[in-house]
């Protein structure tokens, strides 16, 4: 298709760089910019001790009264060290001082300043190249439509991650109030996070499922829990338990045995057995 060039000249006059194929250097160094300062806010957001040399703190944790040695060189009750927080948690870190977290919220802040900026700039520049084109300019060039794919990973997803890093130390000062903290989470990995979270409830979901249906089949769905215990009870303790549930029926039905006085409960203990008098009677008397 043959262009008009006297309009395509006039389209590129008017629409600078409509027909650029690759990002100006301009856009290059915005674009550098911003991922550098939005890895600088997420490593200021998770450093466990950015300027000072605080212990960690344990917020959520109530220290023990006194710990307790078990013998074996360790300590029952102690509150859990940096090192047990990396081993059952390795995406997460412990809670920090006070100081700690207004440093890094101060930090985050003057870093996401210029962070800030340089974004407005950079979508003010794609503002310039999504300006809507004359039917013309579209007819007689070959339009550069921003790709977006490599904006959203270069640009946007930096962007927000470095904003929910800034937002969680500002939580963490807030929180701080009621000796409470929000648990870290690299925001990189957040995505892979809620994936297992979701993969967990999707495999229980399916699971409790099998299980019903196996139970259907066998006939036992409205069975309580207590059935599933009896089935481990041996046949003694199953009489054992008839014969005291029985016991407690007839006092309840009865008509005024189960009213009996103590002094009657207590003669009928401490009754001699029968056989106590036959020996007593065949013993002879050495008076």
């Amino acid at each position: 298709m043959g262009y008009d060039a006297k309009i395509r000249g006039h389209c590129i006059n008017e629409y600078p760089g409509i027909e650029d194929i690759f990002p100006t250097f301009t856009v290059l160094l915005q674009t550098t910019f911003i991922m550098i300062l939005a890895l600088a806010v997420e490593l200021f957001a998770i450093c466990v001790d950015l300027f000072s040399d605080d212990p960690v703190h344990q917020p959520d944790v109530p220290a023990p009264a006194a710990a307790a040695n078990d013998g074996d060189g360790t300590t029952e009750g102690a509150a859990p060290t940096r090192d047990d927080y990396h081993l059952l948690m390795p995406l997460t870190h412990p809670p920090s001082t006070p100081s700690v977290r207004a440093n890094r919220l101060v930090a985050t802040s003057f870093i996401m300043i210029p962070l800030t900026i340089i974004f407005a700039f950079r979508f003010e520049v794609l503002a310039a190249v999504m300006s809507d084109f004359s039917q013309e300019c579209i007819d007689n060039t070959d339009v550069a439509y921003p790709n977006w794919s490599i904006i959203t990973i270069c640009n946007i997803l930096p962007y927000a991650s470095a904003c929910i890093a800034w937002l969680h130390t500002f939580i963490n000062c807030v929180l701080v109030r009621w000796n409470k903290s929000v648990p870290q989470v690299w925001t990189p990995a957040l995505p892979f996070v809620l994936l297992l979270a979701a993969l967990r409830v999707v495999v229980y979901a399916v699971l409790m499922g099998v299980r019903g249906c196996v139970l259907m089949l066998m006939g036992v769905h409205n069975e309580s829990e207590e059935d599933d215990i009896e089935m481990n009870v041996s046949e003694e303790e199953r009489r054992l338990v008839a014969n005291m549930n029985g016991g407690e029926d007839d006092d309840e039905d009865g008509d005024g045995d189960g009213d009996r006085d103590e002094d009657e409960d207590e003669n009928e203990v401490f009754s001699l057995p029968p056989a106590y008098d036959e020996v007593v009677a065949s013993t002879p008397s050495k008076m």
